[in-house]
C-alpha cells in the first residue's frame, strides 16, 4: 500500500498521544542489514512495540530480523534479478520503521518530496512482522517494497497501476502467497468493473492482468511499462498502448484474450491455484443466459442504461430451447464499436469446450457458425470485451440464429403519396422480430427516380418501439423499397414499393389587385421545376365559390415563366389562380397556384 506525504516515526507516535499530554518520544533502536535501517520501539507496553523475543541471545528482535531478511529478499528480486531501479537510499540504506500505523503498512514520500521520482520511506506495523504473520512476510515486504521503486520511478501514476503491480510482484515474488491470491476473489467474478477501478480491493486483484502479460509476452514487461512510464507527458494506457505496440500487439487485442483467460483459467500457469482460491465466488456465474429457439433477435451488453466501460467485459450464456430443432447450424453474430472484442466457448454433448475468438470486421462485425441444435450441444458462453483504453460506454450486440428459421418481418415503407417540388416528406416503416419491435434495427432504403436515372440508398435505423423515420425530398417521380440489413437479424425486403408524386410549384403575381370594372388583370408567374410548353390556365370564382371560371391562358416558357391577361366580369371581391393542365411528362405533377384576391372597383 502507498500512501501520500506525511511525517516519520516520532511524529507518528506523538500524534498518537492525547493532545492535553505532553510526552517524550519513546526509546527506540535501529539495526542495519545491507540494504535497509530498520528503526522500532524498544519499551514492550508501547502499542508500537513489535515482538521483542530474541531467541538467538544477539540483542536484535528475532521479528527484526525476520523483517530485514524480507526486505532483503525482496530487493534481491526486484533490483539485482528482475533489473528495476533501487529507490533512493538514506546513509546508503533504504529506511523502514516498525510504528503501529493504520495496521497495513505503507510506503510514503520522504518529507519535501514532491517530484516525480521521490525519495520514500517504508513504515511496518508489528502486527506484520509478529510470529504468526511470518508465512505472508516475504509476500508484504515484496509488495511494499516495490512501492518504494515506483514512487522512485513514477509517483504521479495513479492508484489502480500502484497497486495492480505492486500485487504482481508480490505474486511473482511468492506465487503461493495467500494475501496475493486472495486479492482474486474481488477483481475475477466483476468482469464489469473497469480494469482500471479501485474500492481498495479490487485493483489490488488486478494484477492477475499483468500476470498475464507476463505469461503472453516475459515477465519484463511489468518493467518495460514503468520505464515508459517514467518518461515525461506519457500516462499508464499510453505507455501500456507502447509496450504492447512493441510486441505487435495492442490493449484493445490483449484486453479481449485476457477475457477469455479470466473465464478460463486453466491459460494460466497457476490456473488450478486460481480456481481453488475462487471456489464458491460464483466467478463462472454468467450475468444472463438466453434461450434460442429459432432467432434470437438482437441482444445487447447494456444492463438498463449501462454499457461496457473501457476495459470492462461481460459474459453470456445462449442455450438451445429444449422444444427446439435436434440438430441446427446457427449464425452467431456479434457487433461493436472500435476497440470491442468477443469469443465464443462452444460446450458440445461430447468431446472438449471449444474456443474461438471473433474477429470482428472493419465495419464492426464479427460472425461465426455453430452447431445448435439441442442434441449437440449444451450452450455457448460468449464473451463480450471493450478493449478501448478510454471513451464512453460502448455497446456491443449479439444474436444466434438458426437456418431455416426466420423470425423477422419488415412493413413496406409509407409516407405521404405526392409532395411539392422541393419539399421534403417523412418516409416510415417498422420491423418486427418474433413478433416484438425490434430496436436498433438497420435497414436500407432505396430511392429510384426512373425519368433522372438516379438510385440512392439511405441507411437508417428503427427506434425503441421499431420503426423507421426518413426524411427525403425528390426531384421528381420516386419509387421507394426496404430491406433490413442489419448483421444480427434475418435478411427481408419489403414485398411492395411506395410511391410518391412530385408536383409542380406553379406561383403567381396579379396586378393590379384592384382594378377598376372592365380592366384587365396581369397574371404572370413561375413554374418550378421548368416545363417549357406546358399549358396554363388562369381561373378565377367568387370567394368560397364551388365552381372555377376559365380565364386566360399560357405556355411555360423555357425560362419557367407564363403570363396572360383576365378581365374580371363584375364589380366586388374575386379569387384568382394559375393551373397547369398537363405536364407533358411522367416526371412531375402539374401544380396549382396559391390563391390570390382582387377586388374590382
Amino acid at each position: 500500500m502507498k500512501r501520500g506525504p506525511g511525517v516519520v516515526l516520532v511524529l507518528l507516535a506523538l500524534l498518537a498521544a492525547p493532545a492535553a499530554v505532553a510526552q517524550s518520544p519513546p526509546p527506540e533502536r535501529t539495526y542495519d542489514s545491507p540494504h535497509f535501517t530498520i528503526t522500532w520501539v524498544t519499551a514492550p507496553d508501547h502499542p508500537d512495540a513489535p515482538d521483542l523475543s530474541d531467541g538467538d541471545s544477539d540483542g536484535v528482535p528475532d521479528s527484526i530480523e525476520a523483517l530485514a531478511e524480507a526486505l532483503e529478499a525482496a530487493r534481491a528480486a526486484e533490483v539485482e534479478a528482475w533489473g528495476f531501479p533501487e529507490p533512493p537510499l538514506e546513509d546508503g540504506r533504504y529506511p523502514v520503521y516498525v510504528a503501529r500505523a493504520d495496521g497495513r503498512g505503507y510506503v510514503r514520500a520522504a518529507p519535501g518530496e514532491t517530484d516525480r521520482s521521490r525519495a520514500t520511506y517504508m513504515v511496518v506495523p508489528p502486527s506484520r512482522i509478529a510470529p504468526a504473520a511470518r508465512a505472508e512476510l516475504a509476500g508484504f515486504a515484496a509488495h511494499e517494497y516495490f512501492h518504494a521503486i515506483q514512487q522512485a520511478l513514477d509517483a504521479l501514476e495513479p492508484d489502480w497501476i500502484d497497486e495492480a503491480t505492486a500485487s504482481w510482484a508480490q505474486h511473482r515474488f511468492d506465487e503461493s502467497d495467500p494475501a496475493a491470491l486472495a486479492f482474486l476473489r474481488d477483481f475475477v467474478p466483476a468482469p464489469r468493473h473497469p480494469l482500471t477501478a479501485t474500492d481498495d480491493r479490487r485493483e489490488y486483484g488486478a494484477h492477475l492482468f499483468f500476470r498475464f502479460l507476463s505469461e503472453r509476452f516475459d515477465f519484463e514487461i511489468v518493467r518495460d511499462l514503468w520505464d515508459e512510464m517514467a518518461s515525461p507527458d506519457v500516462g499508464v494506457l499510453d505507455a501500456l498502448e507502447n509496450v504492447l505496440s512493441r510486441h505487435g500487439s495492442s490493449i484493445a487485442d490483449e484486453w479481449g484474450i485476457f477475457h477469455l483467460w479470466r473465464r478460463r483459467l486453466h491459460h494460466f500457469e497457476l490456473g488450478a491455484a486460481y480456481r481453488a482460491v475462487l471456489a464458491g465466488t460464483g466467478y463462472k456465474a454468467v450475468l444472463r443466459s438466453d434461450t434460442v429457439r429459432n432467432e434470437s433477435c438482437r441482444l445487447t451488453s447494456d444492463l438498463g442504461e449501462s454499457g461496457l466501460l473501457p476495459l470492462s467485459g461481460d459474459y453470456v450464456r445462449l442455450t438451445p430451447h429444449r422444444r427446439g430443432p435436434s440438430a441446427a447450424r446457427g449464425l452467431l453474430t456479434v457487433t461493436g464499436p472500435p476497440g470491442t472484442r468477443a469469443f465464443a466457448l462452444i460446450d458440445p454433448r461430447r468431446g472438449p469446450v471449444e474456443e474461438r475468438m471473433l474477429e470482428l470486421d472493419e465495419l464492426g462485425v464479427g460472425r461465426t457458425s455453430v452447431a445448435f441444435g439441442r442434441g449437440e450441444i449444451g450452450g455457448i458462453v460468449l464473451g463480450l470485451a471493450n478493449g478501448a483504453a478510454r471513451g464512453d460506454e460502448a455497446t456491443m450486440a449479439y444474436s444466434l440464429r438458426l437456418e431455416g428459421r426466420p423470425k423477422t418481418e419488415i412493413s413496406p415503407p409509407g409516407g405521404a403519396s405526392v409532395t411539392p417540388f422541393g419539399t421534403s416528406l417523412w418516409l416510415r416503416g417498422s420491423v418486427t422480430c418474433r413478433k416484438l419491435p425490434a430496436e436498433a434495427a438497420r435497414m436500407l432504403v432505396t430511392e429510384t427516380i426512373p425519368s433522372m436515372g438516379i438510385t440512392r440508398v439511405y441507411e437508417v435505423f428503427t427506434g425503441a418501439d421499431g420503426t423507421w423515420n426518413l426524411g427525403v425530398t425528390p426531384e421528381a417521380r420516386a419509387i421507394y423499397t426496404a430491406e433490413l440489413a442489419d448483421p444480427l437479424l434475418s435478411t427481408a425486403a419489403t414485398q411492395g414499393e411506395h410511391v410518391v408524386g412530385v408536383r409542380v410549384v406553379l406561383m403567381i403575381d396579379v396586378t393590379p389587385l384592384r382594378p377598376r370594372l372592365g380592366e384587365e388583370i396581369t397574371v404572370r408567374g413561375e413554374a418550378r421545376p421548368v416545363h417549357p410548353g406546358a399549358p396554363v390556365v388562369v381561373e378565377y370564382r367568387r370567394p368560397g365559390g364551388a365552381t372555377w371560371t376559365q380565364g386566360g391562358t399560357a405556355e411555360i416558357g423555357a425560362d419557367g415563366s407564363y403570363e396572360t391577361s383576365v378581365s374580371l366580369p363584375a364589380a366586388g371581391d374575386w379569387e384568382v389562380r394559375a393551373r397547369m393542365t398537363s405536364t407533358g411528362d411522367d416526371d412531375h405533377l402539374p401544380g396549382t397556384s396559391p390563391i390570390r384576391g382582387v377586388r374590382v372597383d
